[in-house]
Protein backbone atom coordinates (compact mmCIF):
# COMPACT_ATOMS: atom_id res chain seq x y z
CA UNK A 1 0.00 0.00 0.00
CA UNK A 2 1.98 3.10 -1.00
CA UNK A 3 0.57 5.61 1.07
CA UNK A 4 0.89 3.79 4.10
CA UNK A 5 2.91 5.51 5.81
CA UNK A 6 0.82 9.11 5.47
CA UNK A 7 -1.73 7.59 8.25
CA UNK A 8 0.60 8.50 11.14
CA UNK A 9 2.71 11.37 12.61
CA UNK A 10 6.00 11.16 14.32
CA UNK A 11 4.70 12.43 17.62
CA UNK A 12 1.87 9.51 17.95
CA UNK A 13 1.76 6.46 19.93
CA UNK A 14 2.19 3.87 16.92
CA UNK A 15 -0.83 2.15 18.41
CA UNK A 16 -2.97 5.10 17.27
CA UNK A 17 -2.08 4.10 13.87
CA UNK A 18 -2.84 0.27 14.11
CA UNK A 19 -6.13 1.07 15.03
CA UNK A 20 -6.75 3.72 12.35
CA UNK A 21 -5.90 0.93 10.04
CA UNK A 22 -8.14 -1.33 11.92
CA UNK A 23 -10.77 0.87 11.41
CA UNK A 24 -10.33 1.43 8.49
CA UNK A 25 -10.13 -1.96 7.34
CA UNK A 26 -13.40 -2.84 9.04
CA UNK A 27 -15.09 -0.35 6.36
CA UNK A 28 -13.37 -2.03 3.82
CA UNK A 29 -14.68 -4.90 5.50
CA UNK A 30 -18.36 -3.83 6.03
CA UNK A 31 -18.54 -2.72 1.91
CA UNK A 32 -17.26 -6.05 1.04
CA UNK A 33 -14.16 -5.32 0.09
CA UNK A 34 -12.34 -7.89 1.60
CA UNK A 35 -8.74 -7.69 -0.34
CA UNK A 36 -8.22 -3.80 1.00
CA UNK A 37 -9.75 -5.06 4.13
CA UNK A 38 -7.14 -7.72 4.80
CA UNK A 39 -4.12 -5.25 3.58
CA UNK A 40 -5.12 -2.75 6.21
CA UNK A 41 -5.31 -5.31 9.02
CA UNK A 42 -2.17 -6.59 7.92
CA UNK A 43 -1.14 -3.30 8.50
CA UNK A 44 -2.14 -3.23 12.07
CA UNK A 45 -0.81 -6.42 12.76
CA UNK A 46 2.34 -5.19 11.41
CA UNK A 47 1.80 -2.13 13.59
CA UNK A 48 0.50 -3.78 16.98
CA UNK A 49 0.91 -7.57 16.92
CA UNK A 50 -1.07 -7.40 20.27
CA UNK A 51 -4.02 -6.22 18.43
CA UNK A 52 -7.01 -8.56 18.89
CA UNK A 53 -9.30 -7.10 17.03
CA UNK A 54 -7.00 -7.06 14.02
CA UNK A 55 -6.84 -10.97 13.59
CA UNK A 56 -10.18 -11.27 14.46
CA UNK A 57 -10.79 -9.31 11.17
CA UNK A 58 -8.74 -10.59 9.19
CA UNK A 59 -9.80 -13.66 9.89
CA UNK A 60 -13.23 -13.09 9.14
CA UNK A 61 -12.52 -11.23 5.71
CA UNK A 62 -10.82 -14.40 5.37
CA UNK A 63 -14.04 -16.27 5.73
CA UNK A 64 -16.13 -14.51 3.49
CA UNK A 65 -12.91 -15.08 0.80
CA UNK A 66 -13.67 -18.90 1.89
CA UNK A 67 -10.59 -19.16 2.94
CA UNK A 68 -11.39 -20.86 6.16
CA UNK A 69 -8.18 -22.33 7.56
CA UNK A 70 -6.27 -19.00 7.04
CA UNK A 71 -9.73 -17.67 9.07
CA UNK A 72 -8.93 -20.19 11.80
CA UNK A 73 -5.27 -19.30 12.04
CA UNK A 74 -6.26 -15.68 12.72
CA UNK A 75 -8.91 -16.33 15.31
CA UNK A 76 -6.33 -18.64 16.95
CA UNK A 77 -3.89 -15.96 17.83
CA UNK A 78 -6.96 -13.39 18.48
CA UNK A 79 -7.82 -15.78 21.08
CA UNK A 80 -4.42 -16.52 22.40
CA UNK A 81 -3.71 -12.64 22.89
CA UNK A 82 -6.90 -12.11 24.06
CA UNK A 83 -8.74 -15.54 25.76
CA UNK A 84 -12.19 -13.35 26.56
CA UNK A 85 -12.96 -12.55 22.89
CA UNK A 86 -16.23 -14.32 22.80
CA UNK A 87 -16.79 -12.40 19.03
CA UNK A 88 -13.45 -14.53 17.97
CA UNK A 89 -14.64 -17.96 19.60
CA UNK A 90 -18.05 -17.28 17.73
CA UNK A 91 -16.58 -16.22 14.66
CA UNK A 92 -13.70 -19.51 14.75
CA UNK A 93 -17.04 -21.74 15.18
CA UNK A 94 -18.21 -19.96 11.86
CA UNK A 95 -15.90 -20.80 9.90
CA UNK A 96 -15.63 -24.65 11.58
CA UNK A 97 -18.92 -24.86 10.13
CA UNK A 98 -17.93 -23.91 6.90
CA UNK A 99 -15.66 -26.71 6.78
CA UNK A 100 -18.55 -28.99 7.98
CA UNK A 101 -16.94 -29.36 11.33
CA UNK A 102 -19.73 -29.09 13.39
CA UNK A 103 -18.31 -30.47 16.98
CA UNK A 104 -15.56 -28.11 16.92
CA UNK A 105 -17.90 -24.82 15.78
CA UNK A 106 -20.09 -25.81 18.47
CA UNK A 107 -17.13 -26.33 21.16
CA UNK A 108 -16.35 -22.95 20.11
CA UNK A 109 -20.33 -21.01 20.58
CA UNK A 110 -20.21 -22.95 23.80
CA UNK A 111 -17.30 -20.71 24.76
CA UNK A 112 -18.53 -17.96 23.34
CA UNK A 113 -21.60 -18.39 25.32
CA UNK A 114 -19.56 -19.02 28.55
CA UNK A 115 -17.49 -15.70 28.33
CA UNK A 116 -21.33 -13.56 27.22
CA UNK A 117 -24.62 -15.60 28.12
CA UNK A 118 -26.49 -13.48 26.40
CA UNK A 119 -24.62 -13.14 23.25
CA UNK A 120 -27.75 -14.30 21.54
CA UNK A 121 -25.91 -14.68 18.27
CA UNK A 122 -23.84 -17.36 19.44
CA UNK A 123 -26.86 -19.45 20.67
CA UNK A 124 -28.73 -18.78 17.17
CA UNK A 125 -25.33 -20.28 15.67
CA UNK A 126 -24.81 -23.32 17.63
CA UNK A 127 -28.46 -23.95 17.05
CA UNK A 128 -27.57 -23.93 13.54
CA UNK A 129 -24.82 -26.11 13.92
CA UNK A 130 -26.93 -28.90 16.32
CA UNK A 131 -29.66 -28.35 13.11
CA UNK A 132 -27.10 -29.65 10.62
CA UNK A 133 -26.28 -32.44 13.02
CA UNK A 134 -30.03 -33.62 13.47
CA UNK A 135 -30.05 -32.44 17.12
CA UNK A 136 -33.17 -30.88 16.42
CA UNK A 137 -34.18 -30.91 19.88
CA UNK A 138 -30.33 -29.07 21.05
CA UNK A 139 -30.87 -27.13 17.99
CA UNK A 140 -34.48 -25.56 19.44
CA UNK A 141 -33.23 -25.18 22.83
CA UNK A 142 -30.51 -22.95 21.38
CA UNK A 143 -32.87 -21.06 19.02
CA UNK A 144 -35.08 -20.18 21.94
CA UNK A 145 -32.72 -19.44 24.08
CA UNK A 146 -31.63 -16.70 21.34
CA UNK A 147 -35.32 -15.44 21.27
CA UNK A 148 -35.53 -15.29 24.72
CA UNK A 149 -32.21 -12.43 24.55
CA UNK A 150 -34.05 -11.04 21.57
CA UNK A 151 -37.32 -10.86 20.83
CA UNK A 152 -37.45 -9.93 17.65
CA UNK A 153 -34.87 -11.92 15.97
CA UNK A 154 -37.03 -13.03 13.00
CA UNK A 155 -33.88 -15.67 11.52
CA UNK A 156 -33.70 -17.45 15.16
CA UNK A 157 -37.77 -17.90 14.70
CA UNK A 158 -37.11 -18.81 11.16
CA UNK A 159 -34.23 -21.40 12.54
CA UNK A 160 -36.55 -23.22 14.89
CA UNK A 161 -39.94 -23.55 12.47
CA UNK A 162 -37.07 -25.25 10.21
CA UNK A 163 -36.16 -27.65 13.39
CA UNK A 164 -39.78 -28.44 13.90
CA UNK A 165 -40.13 -28.95 10.21
CA UNK A 166 -37.38 -31.50 10.16
CA UNK A 167 -39.11 -32.95 13.48
CA UNK A 168 -42.24 -33.42 11.04
CA UNK A 169 -43.74 -30.50 13.71
CA UNK A 170 -44.94 -28.69 10.97
CA UNK A 171 -47.91 -26.37 13.01
CA UNK A 172 -45.37 -25.81 15.72
CA UNK A 173 -43.13 -25.40 12.50
CA UNK A 174 -45.54 -22.57 10.97
CA UNK A 175 -46.04 -20.75 14.15
CA UNK A 176 -42.67 -20.04 14.08
CA UNK A 177 -42.69 -18.71 10.81
CA UNK A 178 -45.40 -16.84 11.35
CA UNK A 179 -43.85 -15.08 14.10
CA UNK A 180 -40.57 -14.06 11.84
CA UNK A 181 -42.44 -12.65 9.29
CA UNK A 182 -44.88 -10.56 12.02
CA UNK A 183 -41.20 -9.16 12.92
CA UNK A 184 -40.38 -9.32 8.93
CA UNK A 185 -43.05 -8.61 6.67
CA UNK A 186 -40.00 -9.14 3.86
CA UNK A 187 -38.74 -12.14 4.74
CA UNK A 188 -38.60 -14.10 1.52
CA UNK A 189 -36.94 -17.19 3.08
CA UNK A 190 -39.99 -17.52 5.86
CA UNK A 191 -42.35 -17.06 3.62
CA UNK A 192 -40.43 -19.52 1.51
CA UNK A 193 -40.50 -22.33 4.48
CA UNK A 194 -43.73 -21.72 5.57
CA UNK A 195 -44.91 -22.87 1.97
CA UNK A 196 -43.19 -25.98 2.09
CA UNK A 197 -44.50 -26.59 5.53
CA UNK A 198 -48.21 -25.85 4.21
CA UNK A 199 -47.32 -28.04 1.20
CA UNK A 200 -46.22 -30.90 3.71
CA UNK A 201 -49.60 -30.53 5.09
CA UNK A 202 -50.69 -30.59 1.63
CA UNK A 203 -52.55 -27.46 1.89
CA UNK A 204 -51.64 -26.13 -1.30
CA UNK A 205 -53.29 -22.99 -1.93
CA UNK A 206 -51.70 -21.58 1.43
CA UNK A 207 -48.32 -23.34 -0.23
CA UNK A 208 -48.84 -20.95 -3.50
CA UNK A 209 -49.54 -17.91 -1.55
CA UNK A 210 -46.68 -17.72 -0.03
CA UNK A 211 -44.57 -18.90 -3.03
CA UNK A 212 -46.31 -16.04 -4.58
CA UNK A 213 -45.29 -13.80 -1.75
CA UNK A 214 -41.67 -15.32 -2.05
CA UNK A 215 -41.48 -14.22 -5.90
CA UNK A 216 -43.15 -10.83 -5.56
CA UNK A 217 -40.52 -10.07 -2.76
CA UNK A 218 -37.42 -11.58 -5.10
CA UNK A 219 -38.76 -9.50 -8.01
CA UNK A 220 -40.45 -13.03 -9.58
CA UNK A 221 -36.36 -14.81 -10.29
CA UNK A 222 -36.78 -16.71 -7.39
CA UNK A 223 -36.32 -20.62 -9.35
CA UNK A 224 -37.04 -22.84 -5.77
CA UNK A 225 -40.29 -20.34 -5.44
CA UNK A 226 -41.63 -21.44 -9.25
CA UNK A 227 -40.27 -24.96 -8.87
CA UNK A 228 -42.29 -25.36 -5.39
CA UNK A 229 -44.93 -23.58 -6.60
CA UNK A 230 -45.58 -25.94 -9.28
CA UNK A 231 -45.30 -29.02 -7.19
CA UNK A 232 -48.09 -27.07 -5.28
CA UNK A 233 -49.90 -27.03 -8.30
CA UNK A 234 -49.21 -30.93 -9.36
CA UNK A 235 -50.04 -31.79 -5.91
CA UNK A 236 -53.84 -30.06 -6.28
CA UNK A 237 -53.99 -31.80 -9.94
CA UNK A 238 -53.51 -28.56 -12.28
CA UNK A 239 -50.48 -29.87 -14.34
CA UNK A 240 -50.62 -26.86 -16.78
CA UNK A 241 -50.09 -24.15 -13.69
CA UNK A 242 -47.73 -26.78 -12.56
CA UNK A 243 -45.93 -27.00 -15.75
CA UNK A 244 -45.70 -23.13 -16.68
CA UNK A 245 -44.03 -22.56 -13.01
CA UNK A 246 -41.52 -25.64 -13.85
CA UNK A 247 -40.81 -23.95 -17.08
CA UNK A 248 -40.73 -20.58 -14.79
CA UNK A 249 -37.86 -22.30 -12.47
CA UNK A 250 -35.64 -23.74 -15.54
CA UNK A 251 -35.70 -20.26 -17.59
CA UNK A 252 -34.46 -18.49 -13.80
CA UNK A 253 -31.72 -20.83 -13.10
CA UNK A 254 -31.04 -24.34 -14.64
CA UNK A 255 -28.57 -25.36 -12.59
CA UNK A 256 -30.66 -24.97 -9.38
CA UNK A 257 -33.00 -27.40 -10.53
CA UNK A 258 -30.73 -29.98 -11.60
CA UNK A 259 -28.03 -29.86 -9.29
CA UNK A 260 -30.60 -29.59 -6.60
CA UNK A 261 -32.78 -32.21 -7.49
CA UNK A 262 -31.14 -34.62 -10.13
CA UNK A 263 -27.79 -34.69 -8.97
CA UNK A 264 -28.31 -35.30 -5.46
CA UNK A 265 -30.36 -38.00 -6.46
CA UNK A 266 -33.75 -37.00 -5.19
CA UNK A 267 -35.49 -38.46 -8.19
CA UNK A 268 -38.43 -39.59 -6.00
CA UNK A 269 -39.38 -36.40 -5.50
CA UNK A 270 -40.85 -36.40 -8.50
CA UNK A 271 -43.30 -38.91 -8.22
CA UNK A 272 -45.91 -36.11 -7.03
CA UNK A 273 -45.75 -34.59 -10.48
CA UNK A 274 -44.98 -37.18 -12.70
CA UNK A 275 -44.87 -36.89 -16.50
CA UNK A 276 -44.57 -32.60 -15.92
CA UNK A 277 -41.13 -32.97 -14.35
CA UNK A 278 -39.89 -35.32 -17.68
CA UNK A 279 -40.74 -32.30 -19.51
CA UNK A 280 -39.14 -30.48 -17.48
CA UNK A 281 -35.72 -32.69 -17.63
CA UNK A 282 -36.20 -32.79 -20.99
CA UNK A 283 -35.71 -28.44 -21.47
CA UNK A 284 -32.65 -29.29 -19.53
CA UNK A 285 -31.11 -31.77 -21.62
CA UNK A 286 -32.40 -29.30 -24.34
CA UNK A 287 -30.22 -26.23 -23.15
CA UNK A 288 -26.87 -26.08 -25.05
CA UNK A 289 -26.30 -22.64 -23.46
CA UNK A 290 -26.33 -23.65 -19.67
CA UNK A 291 -24.26 -27.12 -20.39
CA UNK A 292 -21.23 -28.37 -21.87
CA UNK A 293 -22.02 -32.25 -24.10
CA UNK A 294 -20.67 -34.17 -21.88
CA UNK A 295 -22.90 -32.61 -18.95
CA UNK A 296 -25.84 -33.03 -21.04
CA UNK A 297 -24.94 -36.47 -21.48
CA UNK A 298 -25.15 -37.37 -17.79
CA UNK A 299 -28.49 -35.89 -17.07
CA UNK A 300 -29.72 -37.65 -20.13
CA UNK A 301 -28.61 -40.60 -18.59
CA UNK A 302 -30.14 -39.80 -15.39
CA UNK A 303 -33.32 -38.73 -17.43
CA UNK A 304 -33.42 -42.29 -19.49
CA UNK A 305 -32.68 -43.92 -15.94
CA UNK A 306 -36.17 -41.72 -14.49
CA UNK A 307 -37.77 -43.16 -17.61
CA UNK A 308 -36.55 -46.82 -16.71
CA UNK A 309 -34.83 -47.03 -20.33
CA UNK A 310 -31.64 -48.76 -19.22
CA UNK A 311 -30.83 -49.10 -22.70
CA UNK A 312 -30.39 -45.67 -23.53
CA UNK A 313 -29.54 -44.50 -20.10
CA UNK A 314 -26.17 -46.61 -20.13
CA UNK A 315 -25.46 -45.51 -23.98
CA UNK A 316 -25.66 -41.22 -22.24
CA UNK A 317 -23.37 -42.91 -19.41
CA UNK A 318 -21.04 -44.47 -22.01
CA UNK A 319 -21.02 -41.30 -24.08
CA UNK A 320 -20.41 -38.60 -21.32
CA UNK A 321 -17.73 -41.05 -19.88
CA UNK A 322 -16.09 -40.53 -23.57
CA UNK A 323 -16.62 -36.87 -23.71
CA UNK A 324 -14.73 -36.33 -20.72
CA UNK A 325 -17.50 -36.28 -17.76
CA UNK A 326 -15.44 -35.37 -14.71
CA UNK A 327 -17.08 -37.56 -11.99
CA UNK A 328 -16.66 -40.55 -13.82
CA UNK A 329 -17.52 -42.43 -9.92
CA UNK A 330 -21.05 -41.01 -10.14
CA UNK A 331 -21.40 -42.58 -13.70
CA UNK A 332 -19.80 -45.96 -12.31
CA UNK A 333 -22.41 -46.09 -10.04
CA UNK A 334 -25.44 -45.55 -12.06
CA UNK A 335 -23.84 -48.26 -14.63
CA UNK A 336 -23.41 -50.39 -11.60
CA UNK A 337 -27.28 -49.90 -10.71
CA UNK A 338 -28.01 -51.27 -14.25
CA UNK A 339 -28.87 -54.58 -15.11
CA UNK A 340 -26.61 -56.32 -17.29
Amino acid sequence: MSNCQNMGTPDKDPRADAEAFYNRGVDYANKGEYDRAIQDFDEAIRINPALADAFKGRGSAYVHKGEYDRAIRDFDEAIRINPALADAFKSRGNAYVHKGEYDRAIRDYTAAIQINPDYAIAFYNRGVAYDDKGEYDRAIHDYTEAIRINHDYAIAFNGRGIAYKNKGEYDRAIQDYDEAIRINPRYATAFYNRGNAYRNKSEYDRAIRDYNKVIRINNSNDAEAHFNKGLAYAGKGENILAIENFDNAVRFSPDYYVRTYIDSNQISQFQEAGDIIVKVVKEFISDTENYDTATREYYKGVLFLFLNNQVRARRCFDKAKELGYEDTAKIDQHLGNLND
